[in-house]
């Protein structure tokens, strides 16, 4: 004869399993929930640094044609709103500027920003 162990689980040995499978579940559904935030930070971030790159060759173009820019503005990448701020600051060289820029967007509860900075020179007439 056999014993009853050997024929079947036991109701906790099954409870057991279960809750084991719903921690799990719940740990890989969470993980995918953070990942998700992650890429869509990332993705932010590399909206934010074009955005950055196309105001400062803007900026420094007008600069250097002798035209005035606003020095702070709103841009639109898809859903999301990143505001700008530029402003310029002498240096000891003649015709050289530094331009510093911060580029900002909420998400969520939170606010972040991102701080470039590069140089832009204005040949002087003589």
């Amino acid at each position: 004869m056999r014993s009853r162990s050997s024929k079947a689980f036991s109701l906790i040995e099954l409870l057991v399993t279960m809750a084991i499978l719903a921690a799990g579940i719940v740990f890989i559904f969470r993980s995918f929930a953070a990942s998700l935030a992650g890429v869509k930070l990332s993705q932010n971030i590399t909206n934010a640094c074009l955005l950055a790159e196309n105001k400062v060759w803007e900026i420094g173009q007008h600069y250097k044609d002798g035209f005035s820019f606003p020095e702070q503005g709103a841009e639109e990448s898809g859903v999301k709103k990143f505001d700008w701020n530029s402003k310029f600051s002498d240096t000891e060289i003649a015709g050289l500027k530094k331009l510093d820029l911060i580029v900002s967007w909420p998400e969520g509860t939170m606010a972040y920003s991102m701080n470039f900075s590069t140089f832009v020179y204005k040949k002087q007439q003589p």
